[in-house]
């Protein structure tokens, strides 16, 4: 009787751990995009972690039309559009006579969070020289930093 007792003990026991080592999966990302993806992971427990995605920027640059010249007291008319499908925390316009060390003749600095953000403004031609100019507009992505930016190249004339 104790011989039975005991060989059924020891079946009853031999189930059960075959039973509960065989159902523990391990938990854990199972999706192989993810950054925290666990390739011993069984059983997916909704803790993946995804890369952000980067942001869509487009800039539109309408004016100054690049390569295009201006004389003496032209008016250069800056439009421009920029579009991003992330958050924006504003824009730096920059107009410099690259010509003559790149002196910052024009300066705009907007802080604004909507896209799209449209640039209208004006700048007069005042150089005494030939000289070569760069309109560069700046959208600040974040407000650590990070930026993305746009240039025109064009030509001013004394006359």
């Amino acid at each position: 009787m104790i011989l039975r007792n005991s060989m059924i003990l020891m079946l009853v026991v031999t189930f059960s751990s075959t039973a509960l080592f065989t159902s523990c999966k391990k938990e854990g990302c199972t999706d192989s995009t993810a950054t925290n993806y666990d390739e011993d992971a069984d059983d997916d427990d909704g803790s993946c972690v995804y890369p952000m995605e980067e942001d869509d920027i487009e800039f539109m640059i309408t004016n100054p039309a690049a390569g295009s010249t201006f004389s003496m007291g032209d008016t250069v008319h800056i439009d421009a559009m920029i579009t991003s499908s992330g958050e924006v925390h504003g824009y730096e316009v920059y107009l410099r006579n690259t010509s003559h060390n790149d002196e910052v003749v024009f300066q705009l600095e907007e802080h604004a969070h909507e896209s799209p953000i449209h640039i209208h403004d004006m700048w007069v031609n005042n150089v005494m020289h030939h000289s070569d100019m760069e309109l560069e507009i700046v959208l600040l992505v974040t407000h650590e930093g990070e930026t993305e930016s746009e240039k025109v190249s064009f030509h001013c004339h004394p006359m």
